[in-house]
């Protein structure tokens, strides 16, 4: 039984348990010898001792000759520990061997016993050094995927990892299917002009700002956030409320015009630090529409939303240039859609504006004879509207 023992030793310290490993079946065959050995021990005990023996013969020459082939391919150090255990253990056998029946040198009768000590004694510096390097193997592991979680938590919302993690599907991590929502276009006017201040950082410090008003209030178990990011261009951003995520708000209408306020007064705080030659404005189309969202098909997966809602914001949006060159006008400027106008309790600081008077029309939106506008030239305009 000790063979059996031996044998599966081996077969687990030198990594020999992947079945395409050559080894793997020659190591479990003397395994197999060894058992076999065993049992004939109750019938025919000569014969079980002398078959146990070749076996060991044949083991104890095979397993440091491979040993020693692995070395030289994986150059591990508790392999080379290993050869040198079993190398010191044979030539014990060897020594010992020759002091008993050839040339009877040897005075001591206990070279054999010498030989095992140092070969134990060897084996747990080989243990001791697999051990060690089970463990680093495991850190530079947990390391890897650490950095994997964290540059995930970049692309993902907390819920979705976690959903993975417990071996979930992303498709499943968030809401698809068409509902109605808020959607705000928010867009740095006249950026490719923007002069005297290190534009890309100044774009990332908005985007940042704004990314974290829109995350507030997130809750993974409820699926609620202040609103969802769908998508992000050179200077400017869309994103929805209501969908996919719930509003802390009741009024989905309400809690648009309250982000898009913050949003506006993080912008203005930004461009007051940045202090640029000429002032920078921005502008923020809201509209009321359908979304859908959907999981692409095809490879790489990305969780996306289209539809009605987000044309509108948009052509919202885009009004802005149009009616300050017709008004003589300039500043920060907010553009509602009128179905977002008439859910608002506070309808004071928005100007009606008549398209026909003016023969303008938005685009996707033709049949609407009215937008509403908030021109805020100033951060306090904007804090004394709120």
């Amino acid at each position: 039984m000790g063979g059996v023992f031996v044998s599966l030793y081996v077969l687990k310290f030198l990594d020999l348990e992947c079945k395409s490993q050559p080894m793997n079946k020659v190591i479990k065959l003397f395994a197999l010898g060894f058992a076999t050995c065993f049992g004939i021990y109750f019938f025919n005990k000569s014969l079980s001792m002398v078959a146990t023996s070749f076996i060991s013969i044949l083991i104890a020459f095979v397993a440091p000759a491979y040993a020693l082939i692995r070395y030289f391919q994986t150059k591990e150090k508790h392999v080379l520990i290993f050869i040198i255990a079993y190398g010191t253990f044979l030539l014990s056998v060897v020594l010992q061997i020759f002091s008993w029946m050839v040339y009877n040198v040897f005075e001591s009768n206990h070279i054999l016993f010498y030989g095992m000590a140092a070969e134990n004694i060897f084996m747990l510096m080989a243990m001791g050094n697999k051990i060690n390097q089970t463990v680093n193997e495991r850190l530079r592991f947990n390391r890897k995927m650490q950095h994997s979680y964290d540059q995930l938590a970049k692309v993902f919302y907390p819920h979705q990892l976690s959903l993975i993690e417990s071996g979930g599907e992303l498709e499943n991590s968030m809401p698809v299917g068409i509902d109605r929502a808020c959607v705000i276009c928010f867009d740095i006017a006249g950026s490719s002009k923007i002069e005297g201040i290190n534009k890309k950082e100044f774009f990332r410090d908005v985007f940042t700002e704004c990314g974290a008003i829109m995350n507030a209030n997130y809750s993974g178990e409820h699926l609620m956030c202040n609103a969802f990011r769908i998508k992000e261009m050179g200077d400017g951003f869309i994103c929805s409320v209501g969908f996919p995520f719930k509003s802390p708000h009741e009024n989905i209408h309400q809690a648009a015009i309250e982000l898009s306020n913050d949003f506006i007064s993080a912008f203005n705080e930004i461009v007051e630090r940045y202090d640029p030659l000429h002032p920078i404005y921005c502008s923020v189309g809201i509209a009321e529409g359908e979304v859908e969202a959907f999981y692409p098909k095809s490879k790489p997966i990305e969780y996306d939303l289209y539809g009605r809602g987000i044309v509108l914001a948009t052509r919202y949006e885009q009004m802005r240039k149009v009616i300050l060159e017709k008004l003589g006008l300039a500043g920060n400027m907010v553009i509602l859609q009128k179905e977002v106008y008439d859910h608002l309790a506070d309808q004071g600081p928005y100007q009606e504006l008549c398209l026909a008077n003016m023969s303008l029309k938005v685009r996707d939106n033709e049949d609407t004879a009215y937008l509403y506008y908030q021109l805020l030239s100033e951060q306090n305009e904007l804090n004394a509207s709120a």
